[in-house]
């Protein structure tokens, strides 16, 4: 029964994240007003979390029903890499991506002018070399992902078999506790100048307000996501602690086996994960909810006349650019406008 349950979990959150992701990125690229340099990011950031629930998930099933059982043979040893290096890839694209927009966010409040500039190519060019540098971190997993053989297997387990010298053991760990001091360093220099100081230049008092709120919360937002990822693969993380610490094993698994209870619970984590990302979005950000709306809109019958309809968008489209244009350019480039 718990394993059915467990399995009926990831399932949801696998479905739940496909169908969350997929309307944040349909939001962001269908609306011009949407199209700002952060919400570029956390568009690639909801590619990055469905490929990482359409990767991840059936493969945590599969290990929960057989244990990390594969097929052996050329196809099976290929299958195995391929997966496990596949993980790895959207693992390092999630976490350079939040690095990425807490640079973006910490140049839009720091420096202003220049970010108002620059944003623009920035992000063409970090997008391309977040996904060269993820691509090219866990290529040491090709050679040490395996097919092994336990006592009384009659099939091999698909297995990633590190040795403690490992330099690309060590360059995970040094990669995901780097970014855990960027991403504190980052947000800590944000708040300080959002909290403690006031937009110098001589602006009406109401925009001032309004530019100081919707900056501070785009960043409540962003640590909110990055709270719920180290949270969700905090087990993952202390797993791969104890492969370089402890003496469990040289294995994943053999780790996990050893935690049963850090094996459900690090599954269920992870998959989640991708899940709540949008589930904030929408939370914390009008813009999104007002896409989310119109998105929704689209997909109803409509019960009036074509004329009606063009009448009635009439009337409405005015105000929605204005909430738009509030909630989307300046929400999420805040500051971009004033001298720092």
């Amino acid at each position: 029964p718990t394993t059915i349950i467990l399995a009926t979990a990831l399932s949801f959150s696998l479905v739940m994240s496909v169908i969350g992701n997929s309307l944040v990125i349909c939001i962001i690229a269908k609306q011009r007003s949407m199209k700002t340099p952060t919400n570029c990011l956390i568009l690639n950031l909801a590619v990055c979390d469905i490929l990482t629930s359409v990767l991840l998930t059936p493969h945590f099933i599969q290990m929960i029903f057989l244990g990390g059982k594969w097929f052996g043979g050329v196809l099976g040893s290929f299958t195995c890499k391929m997966l496990e290096y596949g993980n790895s890839v959207t693992l390092f694209c999630s976490l350079l991506n939040l690095v990425a927009i807490a640079i973006d966010r910490c140049l839009a409040v720091t420096r202003p002018l220049s970010y108002k500039l620059s944003s623009q190519w920035m992000v063409k060019i970090s997008i391309p070399v977040m996904w060269l540098i993820s691509f090219s971190l866990p290529i040491g997993s090709l050679s040490n992902t395996q097919l092994l053989y336990y006592d009384g297997d009659v099939w091999p387990r698909c297995v990633e078999n590190y040795d403690r010298s490992s330099v690309d053991l060590y360059l995970s760990v040094a990669t995901v506790v780097g970014s855990f001091i960027a991403l504190i360093t980052l947000y800590s220099v944000i708040s300080y100048r959002l909290w403690r100081r006031n937009i110098p230049g001589e602006i009406p008092s109401n925009q001032k307000e309004l530019v100081i709120r919707t900056a501070r919360k785009v960043t409540i937002l962003m640590i909110s996501v990055v709270v719920v990822f180290f949270v969700s693969w905090a087990p993952a993380f202390v797993v791969l602690l104890i492969l370089v610490f402890g003496n469990a094993g040289p294995t994943f698994v053999a780790v996990l086996m050893q935690h049963p209870l850090l094996y459900g619970i690090s599954f269920w984590l992870i998959c989640n994960n991708s899940a709540f990302n949008p589930l904030l979005y929408f939370i914390f950000i009008e813009s999104f909810r007002q896409g989310l709306r119109s998105v929704c809109s689209r997909c109803r019958v409509p019960r009036f006349s074509l004329q009606e309809s063009g009448q009635e968008l009439t009337r409405i489209r005015p105000t929605l650019d204005i909430i738009n244009k509030e909630e989307g350019n300046i929400e999420l480039t805040a500051y971009s406008g004033y001298n720092s």
